[in-house]
């Protein structure tokens, strides 16, 4: 079959192929191709009329609105709906649409300028995404963290505005999945299923699989029902974390980079709609699972990252590729040139950037000033303890009023982790900052000497769910104050080559403050995502929260503890000291009896419910079947709030779901006599959290390099070539677009961005 593509851009690798007679035009994402496309037909000598293929928005969009001047001159597959086509474009009616059809639509607001930035955090919540509203913008998608964010790719991206925001669906790439089907006046002539595993940058799919999901089918019918469309459509949905499929976005008219993905799967959806137009009987089209599709120009190392993930590899399907194809070697080698010189650049620049720093220039300043910075030095003072125990009253005061929101950060979860954790070499710090004598920060500190390097972290390991620095104040002077603590950090361990603070919450102030205090030492910081967390806001009562729980986590609730009461079952929950030796011996023995692993530092969960219960936070509960403990769970009551510390149940005793009977007990109590205004499930994105949760957040670390360091230079050049090697696909190809491919069997190959022709032909397609 004949292919000829129209292209703008030639120095696209995919502009070389040899499998199309690529044609270039000054513009395919216009007026200019309704005019590029006119001047073609004469000079395409076929017995029948040419077959349109579209490849982004744009196109579609130009071709909706200028079809009358095309028309007599090429087919095109939804020519008679191009109104419906064009009305799914619009992504702000998308929500609209999605009511109408019965589906799922994270809420949406359409953001014009800085000034609707706060109503757009209340409509969406803390966590949303922001896309373009119109195609080939000059971002696909971003993730804020705070409102500076918002205002940051306002600035960035004004041309693009108006944005949507929308409330961000937790979940990896790999809750991601899509449907495409070609429609002949709404009915399904072919079907494709698949899911995304990989996305470089966010929003731009480089490694994706054949995945066959009727659910996703179904929702994806119900989307497109009563349009009664034809053409290649397809619809993006995700999946949270309660199995419920979200509607992110569809494509209608055109393409998209599941094309290769299909066609290296036996679904040629070109090949369906190009023999729709023909009227050739249609073809049986049987969905395989023998490829997965990479995107090798945005993403290079995406099958190297395959490779460190067993749990998706290749086992026996091949590997398909946007340019690497056996009968078309130039557009892969013109990549693979192009990847390694953008590769090349980077590294240069980011060499350079790590290895120049100027010695510090005088500022001349004036007496006044001067004399006053001298005496605001004076005024503060920083002071260093190894343990709790050697706290002053007034230090003493300053961790405990940090205790009352972060159990983690009182003095005696401190003074606990350095009995039964912190083995030399490594040394705990409490850096204490005092103003006019008073303290007023402090930042809590590990050092761990390395054989070859010192390594500074927050005095924290996996006990640990949040940390933060402490500082009175955190509106006023934070940075200041930290920059101050870090100063005499980096003075006493001076060889020290990086610094490691986790986890944290990134919309904290102090999160915000201590990386620019790195910053200002000439240390280079960068963020990292560390766990996901899921937590309860309690308003209401224990019977109105089960209410509003799902069907099936009510009906377990119900039975699971009506079985566990009538077979002999029994909960304690434990506040106080009584009989607590006999509690943790208990709680040893159903922990080595679980699923768990053996804790490493085992006096460190004994002491731990010791002190908490000298404190009265402790909530110990203990599910026994006919006196024998079967379930246990480590529950701390701070301030009204609950967390659920440490879970484990026998595994002889699975049948009776103990764990969720001893939750139920605990969350009930929390609820109902505690009082609680807030249940924290703490480290983990596990599955079943989400089912007694009812909201999502992260915890980051921030990790910093000293380039004065040898250790500390050759970190940074490790850290910035990985970040690097995830990045640079779109770095070279910023203005690169999805194109379509061509399959081992009968299929049609463009690797450019302009649309696709076929002639139409009075006799059956051949190769």
């Amino acid at each position: 079959m004949p292919v000829v593509a129209l292209e703008a851009n030639r120095d696209l690798p995919g502009a070389h192929t040899r499998l199309a007679q690529v044609e270039p035009v000054d513009d395919i994402n216009g007026p200019s191709l309704i005019k590029a496309l006119l001047a073609l037909r004469p000079r395409l000598h076929c017995p029948g009329t040419p077959v349109l293929f579209l490849t982004n928005d744009n196109m579609v969009r130009t071709l909706a609105a200028h079809w009358a001047e095309l028309e007599p001159h090429y087919l095109l597959s939804w020519s008679h709906c191009r109104d419906k086509v064009a009305a799914l474009l619009e992504k702000f009616h998308l929500e609209t649409h999605c009511q109408r059809q019965g589906l799922s639509y994270p809420p949406t607001y359409l953001l014009h300028s800085k000034s609707d930035i706060d109503l757009a955090i209340t409509v969406t919540g803390s966590q949303a995404i922001i896309k373009p509203a119109r195609p080939l913008a000059g971002f696909k998608t971003a993730l804020p963290s705070q409102r500076q964010d918002y205002e940051q790719l306002i600035d960035r991206c004004e041309a693009d505005l108006p944005f949507l925001i929308q409330k961000f669906i937790p979940g990896d790439d790999s809750s991601i999945y899509f449907c495409a089907l070609y429609l002949d006046h709404g009915e399904v002539l072919a079907r494709f299923d698949g899911r995304k595993l990989r996305s470089r940058p966010l929003g731009h799919t480089t490694v994706a699989e054949s995945c066959r999901q009727d659910d996703v089918y179904q929702e994806t019918l119900r989307f497109f029902a009563g349009l009664e469309l034809s053409g290649p459509v397809s619809l993006e949905l995700k999946r949270d974390a309660k199995g419920r499929l979200w509607v992110i976005e569809p494509t209608v008219g055109r393409t998209d980079f599941w094309l290769g993905l299909c066609t290296a799967n036996r679904v040629n959806l070109p090949l369906t709609e190009y023999h729709s137009q023909l009227g050739c009987a249609e073809q049986n089209l049987m969905q395989g699972d023998c490829a997965l599709w990479f995107n090798e120009e945005r993403d290079p190392f995406g099958r190297l990252w395959l490779a460190f993930h067993p749990q998706l590899s290749l086992g026996e399907r091949h590997s398909s590729y946007v340019h690497f194809h056996k009968n078309d070697i130039r557009p892969a080698v013109l990549c693979a040139k192009k990847i390694l010189s953008d590769l090349w650049s980077s590294l240069r620049r980011c060499v350079a950037l790590s290895v120049r720093f100027d010695a510090p220039k005088s500022n001349p300043a004036d007496d006044a000033t001067a004399a006053a910075t001298a005496k605001s030095d004076k005024q503060f003072s920083v002071e260093v303890y190894l343990n709790p125990s050697e706290f002053p009253a007034d230090v003493l005061d300053l961790f405990l009023q940090a205790g009352e929101s972060n159990v983690e950060a009182g003095p005696d979860w401190y003074a606990n982790f350095i009995d039964n954790v912190v083995h030399k070499p490594d040394t705990a710090y409490f850096y204490v900052l005092r103003y006019q004598q008073c303290p007023v920060a402090a930042l809590p500190l590990l050092v761990a000497q390395k054989p070859l390097h010192t390594e500074i972290r927050s005095l924290t390991n996996y006990y640990t769910s949040l940390y933060a620095p402490i500082v009175s104040d955190v509106q006023e002077r934070c940075t200041e104050a930290l920059q101050r603590l870090l100063a005499a950090a980096i003075k006493d361990h001076a060889g020290a080559s990086m610094m490691r603070f986790t986890p944290m919450d990134p919309a904290s102030a102090t999160y915000k403050a201590l990386r620019d205090a790195l910053k200002m030492h000439g240390w280079f910081a960068f963020n990292f995502f560390c766990f996901g967390n899921w937590f309860l806001r309690v308003n209401t009562t224990w019977d109105d929260y089960l209410k509003n729980r799902s069907a099936n986590l009510r009906s377990s609730v119900r039975r699971r503890c009506k079985r566990f009461a009538a077979d002999g079952g029994t909960i304690e929950i434990a506040s106080t000291s009584d009989h607590i030796d006999q509690l943790i011996s208990e709680f040893n023995e159903i922990y080595t009896a679980s699923w768990k692993k053996p804790e490493p530092y085992p006096d460190f969960v004994p002491s731990l419910i010791h002190r908490l219960a000298s404190l009265g936070l402790l909530r110990l509960g203990v599910a026994r079947l006919k006196e024998r403990p079967i379930a246990t769970q480590l529950w701390i009551v701070n301030h009204n709030k609950a967390n659920i510390y440490k879970v484990a149940y026998h595994q002889e005793f699975a049948a009776y779901s103990p764990g969720t009977v001893l939750t139920a007990h605990l969350l009930r109590h929390v609820i109902d006599s505690d009082h609680v205004q807030e249940v924290d499930f703490l480290i983990g994105d596990d599955s079943y959290k989400a089912k007694w949760m009812s909201d999502h957040r992260e915890r980051w670390g921030i990790l910093a390099y000293n380039p004065r360091t040898l250790f500390g230079l050759v970190f940074l050049v490790k850290e910035r070539l990985g970040r690097l090697v995830k990045s640079v696909a779109a770095r070279a190809g910023v203005a690169v677009s999805i194109s379509g491919l061509i399959g081992e069997r009968e299929s049609m190959h463009s690797a450019t961005n302009g649309p696709l022709l076929n002639h139409r032909s009075t006799k059956s397609p051949t190769r």
